[in-house]
């Protein structure tokens, strides 16, 4: 009898979606804790959060800025998009700790965690039970491609914008109901969907999501008043969102050229690109922060015909939809909903990248929902147990590999994929890595095969005479500076090393000659102001007849 009464317990628990939430948050801290101990990355970190002037200085000023200042140098300066709720949250976080990467990393997790709970949330409260729902969940909890987004500190945006967008799905549906009266809820919805596009652009799907969504759960169970109102308040905010991206993407330079220099290579790369993050989103095999997707040109091409009869066939059993109304149909539409802000349909600067899927590998917890739940492979059910335990230890293992490479710049730049477009970027990127954490004797190596393949690189030549004054070599750092004035004939950054140089080696005479040259020829060149400054504000050492007086005077006073 006691056993009869605990296993009721149990099933009473298990079908509590209350249980599974500390359970979500455990998982999610157990498995990416190893991040907490990692560093900043080179790769936009520094641009965004330790060595941003805005963000840096909390101040009523830089929240102006953040918020209404859409001036292209700011928004340069704010990683050339308009975020505001990203660049307010690393603003409060250097506040309160500054450069110590942990507890971003911590705010990482725990933005993670929220995350996959609200999806579990969402998943239970609409669509199956608790233990189906958090069956589901752990797919997205694995999944590999959203280890970029958890340990990349500069990647919070997905984190916050998935946190906002689901959190404005759930109090729509459940307030859009006839059962319930107009409410503070709504309201709230439409809020949550401006802090998810505030947060990242992506967001802009939420009216189509929440029409499909409707859709399924059909119209009986909404107040069609209602719905119409709050749908067409909804497409109004959605045009103005997506008038202010476009206005600040394209001052800013975010709108690119076409994929292959022409609308039609562009276009024929855009089935290629669907397959490849359908692809990707079940058999995430190769897992690198850069991979770069080469353009399509010929309409014969193996890559522009298999990707468009694969397009094509998803589109067929997606028109199926609202005869059927299964759950493989509905996958592939919520699918193809929220990728359409990244599959090139209007050019952005990254033409492709794995931590795209953040939103749409939810995808996925449909998918599993519905081989648990199809009736006709109920019968198979211990098979369809097994394969989809060892697809989880797949997502696992493949998730516990790519973690690593963003323990340090070091290792996220040694592990990039190196295609010819990206050779450059991702050795001049370890180059500096190796600079920036003392390597010195790895960064002279790489940066003289460097400037073997690419030698007319003026950055590497500087970086090359910096360490070469590091180490007390000053006729070698000046050799580097004047090579690095030869290629693109910067004179003022040119002369501004020269003077560094002789302040190292102790020509204060000859390093104000410099700067003073500098500042007659250009007053508002800073770090040419910052240096003679430092230098009139050094106590000059007196005089050998000064100090011979002083002694007089002190031994009279005596």
């Amino acid at each position: 009898m006691p056993l009869d009464k605990g296993l009721r317990n149990l099933k009473t628990w298990l079908q509590n979606k209350y249980f599974y939430l500390p359970l979500i948050f455990a998982i999610c801290f157990a498995f990416f804790g190893r991040s907490l101990h990692y560093e900043f990355t080179d790769w936009d970190d520094p641009w965004i959060i330790t060595q941003n002037p805005i963000v840096t200085q909390f101040s009523m000023d830089s929240i102006k800025s953040i918020w209404f200042d859409f001036s292209s140098d700011v928004r340069g300066t704010l990683g050339k998009e308009y975020l505001p709720i990203r660049d307010m949250s690393f603003m409060f976080d250097y506040a309160l700790f500054n450069e110590n990467p942990k507890w971003y990393h911590v705010e990482n997790v725990l933005l993670y965690s929220i995350d996959c709970a609200l999806l579990f949330i969402f998943l239970c409260t609409f669509f199956t039970k608790p233990p189906f729902a958090f069956a589901a969940t752990l797919f997205f909890i694995f999944h590999p491609s959203h280890v970029e987004s958890v340990a990349w500190i500069s990647e919070r945006k997905s984190l916050l914008s998935f946190a906002f967008l689901f959190l404005g799905l759930i109090l729509a549906l459940k307030n859009l109901s006839k059962k319930t009266k107009y409410s503070l809820g709504l309201g709230f919805a439409l809020i949550c969907f401006s802090l998810a596009i505030f947060s990242k652009s992506t967001a802009i799907i939420y009216g189509p999501l929440l029409l499909l969504l409707i859709t399924l759960k059909t119209s009986h169970l909404f107040s069609a008043k209602k719905t119409k109102i709050f749908l067409g308040i909804v497409f109004f905010q959605t045009c103005a969102h997506l008038a202010l991206a476009i206005g600040v993407g394209k001052q800013i330079g975010m709108i690119k050229t076409w994929m292959g220099n022409s609308i039609q290579s562009h276009f024929l790369t855009v089935p290629y690109l669907y397959a490849k993050y359908l692809m990707d989103t079940f058999f995430p095999l190769k897992i690198k922060p850069l991979v770069e997707i080469s353009p399509v040109k010929s309409w014969m091409s193996v890559y522009f015909i298999a990707p468009y009869l694969l397009l094509v066939i998803a589109l067929v059993i997606c028109a199926y939809y609202k005869k059927k109304r299964n759950v493989w149909s509905f996958s592939l539409l919520w699918f193809w909903i929220l990728l359409l802000p990244v599959l090139q349909i209007v050019p952005i600067p990254n033409r492709y990248a794995l931590r795209y899927l953040f939103l749409p590998s939810t995808m996925l917890c449909f998918v599993v929902l519905g081989l648990i739940q199809t009736s006709s492979l109920k019968k198979y059910k211990i098979a369809v147990v097994i394969g989809l335990t060892v697809y989880l230890g797949f997502f696992i293992t493949q998730s516990s590999l790519a973690l690593p490479m963003w323990k340090n710049c070091e290792t996220l730049w040694e592990k990039a994929n190196v295609y010819p477009d990206h050779q450059k970027r991702v050795m001049t990127s370890l180059f500096k890595c190796y600079k920036n954490t003392g390597r010195h004797e790895k960064a002279k190596i790489l940066g003289h095969d460097l400037l073997v393949k690419f030698p007319r690189t003026p950055e590497i030549l500087t970086d090359l005479g910096s360490i070469a004054l590091l180490e007390g070599q000053f006729d070698t750092a000046r050799t580097y500076f004047l090579a690095a004035y030869h290629v693109h004939h910067n004179q003022n950054e040119y002369e501004n090393n020269m003077a560094i140089s002789f302040l190292r080696q102790g020509h204060v005479k000859k390093a104000r000659f410099y700067l003073i040259k500098i500042l007659k020829r250009d007053p508002t060149y800073a770090p040419a102001k910052k240096n003679l400054d430092a230098i009139q504000s050094t106590p000059k050492k007196p005089t050998r007849k000064k100090r011979k007086f002083s002694k007089q005077r002190k031994n009279a006073k005596h």
